[in-house]
C-alpha cells in the first residue's frame, strides 16, 4: 500500500531540521506509526482558552477589578481565560491565538525569543507583514500579553484569583491612541541640553570587553495608591505593566534600526505619596518638583523616571505626559495612565519623548526629529510611535520613524521624519543624565542576524565584568523553545546556512558555578535553486533522502532514491561547512532505485553534523544530531 506523509515536524528528541518531505512506499503498518508520531508531537494546547461565565465564582475582589476595568472606557470587551502552555502552544516557532468570539485566527513568528521556563520567559512575535506585535512575558508565573495587530489590540493582565486572568480588547477608535497632552507650544520654550551629541556604543569586537559602568539608559517606574489599588492592589501586577512598557520600547528600537546604546533597562519599582490632581500638567509639574521623586531617582541611579497613575484626566482623553523633548536632565520626568501604559503604548511613547523625539507635524530642533503616518492615499492606515491620534483607528507600530526601513512595503519615515536618527544621537546622553552604576556580568551575542546566500557565519560570545574560570555552550532550536547541544564549547561558533530557515541560538556561559545564558534569532533567506544552475527544483518526484535515527549516538541510516541512472556522492561535514568523511564517492553510475549507506557517529564528538547527497544535478543536504 501506498500513503504519503507531507511536512512531518519531529520535536523534543528529534531534530528539529527534519522538515521530512517524502513519500512512503511501506508497509501499512510502518505508516500508521508515522501518522501517530506526528500527531502525538504536534501542538496540543490552545494559548488561550475562555472560561465560561458560569465557572467564574465572583466575589468583591473580582467585582472591584471589573468595575475599574469599566471605568475609563477604553476597554471594548473583557473575558475571563486561562493559559497554556507556550511550549505545547507553539510550534516550530509559530504561535495560533484563538480569540474568543473573533474568527481569524493570529498567527505570530516568533522574532525574539527568550525562554528559560514555563514561568520566566519572554517572547516577541510578528503578524501581518510585520505591521502587527505579539509579546508574552512570563514572570515568576505570572503572565502578561500583548496583542497589537491592524484588526485589534488585546491585552492579556492576570485577575485577583490564581490562575485566572482577563482577556480584554482595546476600543477600535482609541487603540492608536496614546494620549499625550500637546506640549507643541511648550517646545519652543525649553531649553537644550548643553552636552554634546555623541555617537551610541559600537561593539569592540573582542570577546572579553572591559569592564565598564551600566551606560545604557536606566528608567524608574513609580507608582501612586490609585494606581496600585487598580492592579488589585499587587505589587506583581505593577511590576509586569512596566517589565512590558520596557519591553515594548526596547521592540520599537529593535524594529527601528537604532543602536543597541539606546535599550532601556529597568532600575527600579517603587510607591510615591503623589495624589493625582484632574491636571496631569500640574501632577507632572509636581512630580519634577518633588523631593521626593528626586531622592528615589539617586537612589536608583536611573536617568528617567515614569509615574504611573489612574487619574482619568480629561475623562481619560489624556493618558500621558513628558516633563521634556529637548534632553534636559532635571525634566526627564513622565506620567502615564497605567490602564493606557502598554494597551495604548503610552509608556514607550512618553519615553522616546524622552529621548528627543517629538510628534509629527510638531516644529523644532532638530526639524528630523518627527514622527511619521502611513496613508494608503485615502487615509492613514499606519502610525509609528511618536505619531499623534487621528480618528480612523489606525494601527500604531512598534517603530521609530525612519526611511531606511519599510514595513508591509511602505517606509516607515522620510528624510524630515527620522526619530530613529534622533535616538541615534541622544541616547547616550540619555544613559549619562546620572552617575553610571558599576558594571555587572552580562554576556550577548555578536554575528549576522540575516543571512541571505549559502555559506559559513561565525557567531561570538562577548562577555564583561566577569572574573574566574569560564565555560561556554552553543545550542540551536528551530522554535526558541526546545533546543539542541551542537557539541561546541568555545567562544565562538560556526554554522552552516543552506536553506530558508529562522534560527535560533542559545549561548551560555558558566562562572563560579551560575549560567548566564544569551539569546539571538537568525533569519535565513536563501533562494532555492540548484548548486549546478538547472532550473528543475528538487521535488518528492524525482529523488528523496532521509537519515535515522535522528538524533543518534550509533550508527545513521542515510537511505535515498534516484528515478534514473545516476553518480552519487555523500560527504558528512561539519556544523561549518567543513567536510570531515566521505561516505560515498561511486565512480560509476547507480542504476535507478532506493540504497541505504551507514554512517558510524561513534569516532566523532557529539554535535550537529550535516549530510549532503549529490545525485547528477540535485544537491540534498539534511542535518544529523549526534548525542554521545
Amino acid at each position: 500500500m501506498i500513503c504519503e506523509v507531507i511536512h512531518l515536524t519531529i520535536n523534543m528528541n528529534m531534530s528539529p531540521e527534519q522538515f521530512v518531505k517524502f513519500r512512503c512506499r511501506r508497509p501499512l503498518m510502518i505508516c500508521v506509526c508515522c501518522l501517530s508520531a506526528l500527531l502525538s508531537f504536534a501542538q496540543t494546547d490552545d494559548f488561550i482558552t475562555e472560561i465560561p461565565v458560569g465557572e467564574i465564582v465572583r466575589n468583591d475582589a473580582l467585582i472591584s477589578y471589573e468595575r475599574n476595568i469599566r471605568r475609563h472606557g477604553n476597554v471594548k470587551n473583557f473575558t475571563y481565560v486561562k493559559i497554556g502552555s507556550l511550549a505545547r502552544s507553539q510550534k516550530e516557532g509559530y504561535l495560533e491565538l484563538r480569540i474568543p468570539g473573533r474568527e481569524k485566527v493570529i498567527t505570530a513568528k516568533g522574532k525574539s525569543i527568550k525562554y528559560f521556563s514555563e514561568k520566566n520567559y519572554e517572547w516577541i512575535g510578528k503578524t501581518d507583514e510585520d505591521r502587527g506585535t505579539v509579546i508574552l512575558l512570563a514572570n515568576k508565573g505570572l503572565i502578561q500579553g500583548h496583542i497589537s495587530t491592524p484588526d485589534g489590540v488585546y491585552e492579556i493582565l492576570p485577575a485577583p484569583a490564581d490562575g485566572l486572568y482577563t482577556l480584554q480588547e482595546i476600543e477600535n477608535l482609541r487603540m492608536d491612541d496614546v494620549g499625550c497632552v500637546d506640549f507643541a507650544a511648550k517646545v519652543g520654550k525649553e531649553k537644550s541640553s548643553d552636552k554634546p551629541i555623541k555617537e551610541g556604543f559600537q561593539p569592540s569586537g573582542q570577546r572579553m570587553d572591559p569592564c565598564n559602568s551600566q551606560t545604557n539608559p536606566r528608567v524608574l517606574v513609580l507608582y501612586t495608591a490609585k494606581a496600585l489599588a487598580l492592579a488589585g492592589g499587587n505589587v506583581s501586577v505593577v511590576e509586569n505593566v512596566a517589565a512590558m512598557g520596557i519591553t515594548q520600547f526596547n521592540s520599537t528600537v529593535n524594529n527601528s534600526g537604532v543602536q543597541s546604546g539606546a535599550i532601556l533597562s529597568l532600575a527600579g519599582v517603587a510607591p510615591i505619596g503623589l495624589v493625582e490632581k484632574s491636571s496631569i500638567s500640574k501632577d507632572l509639574d509636581t512630580l519634577i518638583a518633588s523631593g521626593g521623586a528626586f531622592l528615589l531617582r539617586n537612589i536608583f541611579a536611573a536617568d528617567l523616571v515614569v509615574l504611573f497613575t489612574d487619574g482619568n484626566y480629561s475623562g481619560g482623553d489624556v493618558r500621558g505626559a513628558a516633563g521634556s523633548v529637548t534632553l534636559q536632565n532635571e525634566k526627564s520626568f513622565a506620567i502615564v495612565e497605567i490602564w493606557a501604559a502598554t494597551a495604548n503604548k503610552t509608556f514607550p511613547h512618553e519615553v522616546g519623548h524622552l529621548f528627543g523625539c517629538r510628534h509629527d507635524g510638531h516644529a523644532g530642533s532638530p526639524s528630523y526629529a518627527q514622527g511619521h503616518n502611513i496613508s494608503n492615499g485615502l487615509f492613514i492606515v499606519d502610525r509609528t510611535m511618536m505619531s499623534t491620534h487621528t480618528a480612523n483607528g489606525s494601527n500604531r507600530l512598534l517603530n521609530f520613524s525612519n526611511p531606511n526601513i519599510k514595513v508591509g512595503g511602505k517606509a516607515t519615515g522620510t528624510v524630515d521624519h527620522n526619530n530613529a536618527r534622533r535616538m541615534n544621537e541622544t541616547h547616550s546622553i540619555v544613559g549619562n543624565f546620572q552617575p553610571n552604576p558599576p558594571g555587572a556580568f552580562n554576556v550577548y551575542l555578536e554575528g549576522p542576524s540575516y543571512v541571505a546566500s549559502e555559506g559559513q557565519r561565525t557567531y561570538e560570545m562577548v562577555y564583561k565584568c566577569g572574573s574566574g574560570s569560564y565555560s561556554f555552550s552553543w545550542e540551536y532550536s528551530s522554535d526558541g523553545i526546545n533546543y539542541y547541544a551542537t557539541g561546541s564549547n568555545s567562544e565562538t561558533l560556526d554554522w552552516y546556512f543552506y536553506q530558508s530557515q529562522t534560527l535560533y541560538l542559545k549561548g551560555t556561559i558558566t562562572v563560579n558555578g551560575k549560567s548566564y545564558p544569551s539569546f539571538m534569532t537568525v533569519d535565513a533567506q536563501i533562494p532555492n535553486f540548484n548548486r549546478s544552475g538547472a532550473s528543475e527544483p528538487i521535488t518528492l518526484e524525482n529523488q528523496s533522502f532521509e537519515t535515522y535515527p535522528n538524533p543518534t549516538g550509533a550508527i545513521v541510516k542515510i537511505q535515498f532514491s534516484i528515478i534514473k541512472s545516476s553518480k552519487v556522492e555523500i560527504d558528512i561535514l561539519d556544523q561549518a561547512g567543513k567536510n570531515i568523511q566521505s561516505i560515498v564517492d561511486d565512480q560509476k553510475p547507480l542504476e535507478a532505485g532506493s540504497y541505504t549507506r551507514d554512517w558510524n557517529t561513534r569516532n566523532v564528538p557529539a554535535g550537529v553534523y550535516l549530510c549532503k547527497v549529490r545525485t547528477g544535478t540535485k544537491t540534498m543536504i539534511k542535518r544529523i544530531l549526534v548525542n554521545k
